[in-house]
């Protein structure tokens, strides 16, 4: 009998085709689901490339037959083309990202200030000695830094009068949407009679939070280190890169290996907005402005490209994709620096007040028996909020719009009373471990 050799090769490739399909099922799915969540979130911007693309191909198009012959004869011509609409889709792209930055600093160049800087170890702080403004509602809340850019009250200034605590955390501990001297962690400093540096950060993780730690704990030796404890802080870890403004710059990131820092220099974040804020909304204007910052996208971009291809080939380290090992890893390297240093860690539980249920501490916070103050629960029990709607009512912020009948939510960061109630947790669960202190000495 003859071999129908067509046939078996065209059943090899299909046989391969589902082979491929049936082992990547497990990845495939998920990442299709992400994208449909990402088209649908991101419509408005897919839609303007399609149209931008549909246009270029217009102009190419009906411009082809007076470059057609140039292009078959001559190997510049197309190498120019061929070079050249990448690289006006790639402008597009930049103008795209850039326009919303321009946006900003037009509606409030005159309010977000110079409070960010890049950082070479922590990705990202807050520059010492500046002063930004936080919308909140109709008003705005005054957000002022002390000399090494950690947040406090306007007009405060460190007594260095001990006991001295340190907080660690990201905008909930930062006291975002709320004025500092609301913030918890002024109020549990206020209670002890002491001195404190919130070395908080919006956006932070836990591996920003570790890098503090390193920098602040082995400097001033603190008597208590606060640290915040949420599901959202090492997923913020496991990345390589901080959305900000528009653009992208690395940060600090945990891997199977430990703390890594950020893959290159960061850089984007000096960004004109006071000096563009009140010229004229125009066409040249905006070019000004995109001028002066495309080289920031420009240079994240070729740099993330180089990292990318060096992830792959295993010389750039990759960010852990095991939470477990992160949150773990964590926690234990913030009580390491604790022990080395002389310092109380107390950790404080929070997850209910954005979208996300309450969840135990990380396994290490236990096995270490380090004191966990249940801020979430307390918040719970204290006003019977045991739904979103009524965990809201009480301790999301509320605002009524000028005109309207029913207040509504304005930010969903904890307010001041939210704040005095995870304080009094953190005050409690320290009196209750130095009882404990005096008792086994």
């Amino acid at each position: 009998m003859k071999i129908n050799w067509p046939n078996i090769k065209f059943t090899l490739y299909i046989a391969i085709i589902l082979a491929i399909l049936q082992f990547s099922q497990g990845r495939l799915v998920p990442k299709a689901y992400d994208l449909k969540v990402w088209i649908e979130n991101n419509i408005e911007t897919v839609i303007s490339y399609l149209k931008f693309f549909v246009l270029m191909i217009w102009v190419l198009g009906i411009s082809y037959p007076f470059w057609k012959k140039a292009f078959r004869t001559n190997v510049w011509v197309r190498t120019a083309v061929l070079v050249a609409v990448p690289m006006i889709f790639y402008s597009y792209n930049l103008r795209m990202r850039i326009l919303p930055v321009y946006n900003l600093a037009k509606g409030f160049g005159d309010r977000i200030g110079k409070v960010y800087v890049n950082d070479d170890t922590i990705g990202y702080k807050h520059a010492p000695n500046t002063t930004g403004y936080r919308l909140l509602g109709d008003k705005y809340i005054t957000v002022t830094h002390d000399d090494e850019g950690n947040r406090i009250p306007v007009g405060y200034k460190h007594t260095n009068k001990r006991p001295l605590t340190i907080f660690l955390g990201c905008s909930v501990s930062y006291g975002d949407a709320c004025w500092a001297q609301d913030a918890f962690s002024h109020l549990v400093a206020h209670d002890l009679n002491g001195d404190y540096i919130n070395a908080a950060g919006s956006g932070y993780g836990v591996s920003q939070m570790l890098v503090n730690a390193k920098k602040f704990v082995p400097k001033y030796k603190p008597n208590y280190l606060v640290v915040q404890y949420t599901e959202w802080l090492p997923d913020r870890s496991m990345k390589t890169y901080q959305t900000f403004f528009g653009g992208k710059f690395p940060i600090p990131f945990i891997s199977d290996e430990g703390l890594e820092m950020p893959v290159f220099s960061p850089r984007g974040l000096k960004t004109p907005f006071l000096e563009f804020h009140k010229t004229p909304v125009s066409t040249v204007d905006f070019l000004k402005f995109f001028g002066r910052i495309a080289p920031n996208f420009i240079y994240q971009d070729i740099n993330s490209i180089w990292v990318f291809f060096g992830q792959l080939v295993g010389l750039v380290p990759k960010p852990t994709t095991n939470q477990k090992w992160a949150e773990n890893y964590a926690y234990a390297e913030l009580n390491r620096i604790c022990k080395e240093n002389g310092t109380k860690m107390i950790v404080w539980t929070t997850g209910t007040g954005f979208w996300l249920d309450p969840k135990l501490p990380a396994d290490t916070i236990y096995s270490l028996k380090i004191p966990i103050a249940y801020a979430d629960s307390a918040l719970y029990k204290k006003g019977n909020a045991w739904t979103k709607e009524k965990y809201a009512q009480l301790y999301d912020h509320w605002f009524l719009p000028k005109g309207a009948k029913d207040s509504i939510i304005v930010d969903g960061h904890p307010n001041p009373y939210c704040h005095r109630i995870i304080a009094d947790e953190i005050l409690k669960t320290i009196k209750t471990s130095d009882s404990l202190d005096l008792v086994r000495k």
